[in-house]
Formats: C-alpha cells, sequence, structure tokens
C-alpha cells in the first residue's frame, strides 16, 4: 500500500518539480534584458570603460613627472628674519631699518652629476615598470574577457541543445502519459521518463549557473548593468582552425619573450 501511496506522489509531483526547475533555468534568459555583444565590441566595451582606471592605479604619468623632476636642480632656500615687534617705533611687523636687526640664510643644494644621472636613470627605470606593469595587467585582462566570452558562447549554444532535448523528451512523456490512462503501459515506463527529464533539465539548470557566475565577472570587466543579460555572438568561419599549426615551438617562445611585457620588465635588486 505504501509503495502504491509513494509512487503516485512521484508521478504526480515529479512533473511539477521539473517544471519549476526548468523554469528557474531560463528566466533570466526570457525576462532580463539581453545585450548582444561579439567578442570586437566586448574589447572595445573594456578598453573604453577600464582603460583610464587602470592607468590611473598604476601611476603612469606620476612616474613619468618624477623623470622630469629628476633632472631638474634643487631650488635655492633663502631665509629672513627679524623681530615680530619693533620697539622703537611701536609697531608689529615694522620693515623699517629704525631699531630693527635682520638675519638673512642661503643654502643651495648641489648634487654631483654621477648622482643626478642615477637618479634619471632610476626614475626612467621606474617609467618602464609602471609601463610594462600596465600592459602585463590589460594583457592578462583581455585574456580573461576573451576566455569568459567563449565559455559564454558556447555553454550558451548547450543551454539550446538541451532545451531542443527537453522540448522533445516532454512531448515524449505527454504521449507516454496518455497511453498509460488506457492502460498500454506500466506506470514505470512513464516515471522512467519523468526522470530522464528530470536529469535533463537539473543539468540545464546547473550549466545555467556556470553561466550566470562567468557572466558576472564578464560584465564587470566590461563595465555593464549587472541586471542586463550578455549573449555571446560569435560566428566561427573555420579560417583560423588551424592557425597554432603553422607555428613552430620556439617560434611561439621567441614571439613570448619579445612581446610579453612581464618578460621584459626591468628586475631591481
Amino acid at each position: 500500500m505504501y509503495t502504491k501511496v509513494i509512487r503516485a506522489l512521484i508521478y504526480t509531483l515529479l512533473p511539477a518539480v521539473c517544471i519549476i526547475v526548468g523554469g528557474a533555468a531560463q528566466a533570466q534568459t526570457v525576462n532580463a534584458d539581453t545585450l548582444q555583444v561579439t567578442l570586437p565590441q566586448a574589447e572595445d566595451l573594456f578598453l573604453k570603460n577600464n582603460l583610464s582606471l587602470i592607468a590611473q592605479r598604476y601611476n603612469i604619468a606620476d612616474a613619468q613627472a618624477q623623470v622630469i623632476t629628476a633632472k631638474l636642480f634643487n631650488n635655492p632656500q633663502i631665509e629672513l628674519q627679524h623681530g615680530l615687534y619693533n620697539g622703537d617705533s611701536k609697531k608689529f611687523f615694522d620693515t623699517s631699518h629704525q631699531g630693527q636687526e635682520y638675519e638673512a640664510d642661503f643654502s643651495q643644494l648641489i648634487t654631483t652629476a654621477g648622482k643626478r644621472n642615477k637618479n634619471i636613470q632610476l626614475a626612467n627605470l621606474n617609467v618602464q615598470l609602471a609601463q610594462y606593469q600596465f600592459f602585463d595587467l590589460l594583457r592578462t585582462l583581455r585574456y580573461t574577457l576573451r576566455t569568459d566570452f567563449f565559455q559564454i558562447y558556447f555553454q550558451q549554444q548547450s543551454v539550446k541543445v538541451y532545451a531542443e532535448e527537453i522540448n522533445s523528451l516532454s512531448k515524449t512523456l505527454k504521449a507516454f502519459q496518455q497511453q498509460y490512462a488506457k492502460g498500454n503501459i506500466a506506470q514505470k515506463e512513464v516515471l522512467r521518463i519523468q526522470s530522464q527529464l528530470y536529469s535533463l533539465q537539473t543539468e540545464q539548470a546547473n550549466l545555467q549557473n556556470r553561466i550566470d557566475d562567468i557572466q558576472s565577472e564578464f560584465k564587470l570587466l566590461l563595465k555593464t548593468d549587472p541586471k542586463v543579460y550578455v549573449a555571446a555572438v560569435y560566428q566561427p568561419d573555420g579560417s583560423t582552425a588551424d592557425t597554432l599549426q603553422k607555428y613552430p615551438y620556439q617560434q611561439l617562445l621567441d614571439s613570448a619573450y619579445t612581446n610579453r611585457a612581464d618578460l621584459k620588465a626591468p628586475h631591481r635588486s
């Protein structure tokens, strides 16, 4: 008796659970505003919205100003002292010579040519280091941007495949339920289809959650509205399928040493 009750509950509640899980997986795509963006558009948004902040973080302009400062000579210091109150003229801040005493000092710091040149070289080194750090960070963030873009694109394509399979299996389930109502098939066959449908919808929901996590990072790089759903638009033409095979490993390694900012950055001891 209890077995029949449990089967009846599963038969009644499982379709509702499947509908809820599937609806949750597609809710953001259906209801939220969608921003369709290609990879070049995403890179343009990234550079437009983040480049000035990144540059400001590394203070490249400040390092360049230090080079100008290092080339300048120190300003002379002149000090002039006199009494606050003149007892003879009965005046404060009296600048007349009547009964006043004045004291003047002059000082000038002179840096030797060798030390001055070293300061200039050190300032130039700081500029190069700031620039290389900036370009390395920019390269890393662009790599992250492109990785997120393609992960979003291919996982969104997988979601579409899941949707097609779920739609097809839902029709199959409906047909099985009709045949079960007529007594043509056993209830376990209906439950088997329901279980398969539930598994597909659960996998679709998990995949959508992974997309949402990647989108959070992607939208942070683009500085877009967090409420907007981003749809990656990409049309592969097959022209770059064998590009990597055209370049030998040593050529790629030499290119990295030539172009990577983190490898070119000067290291100060």
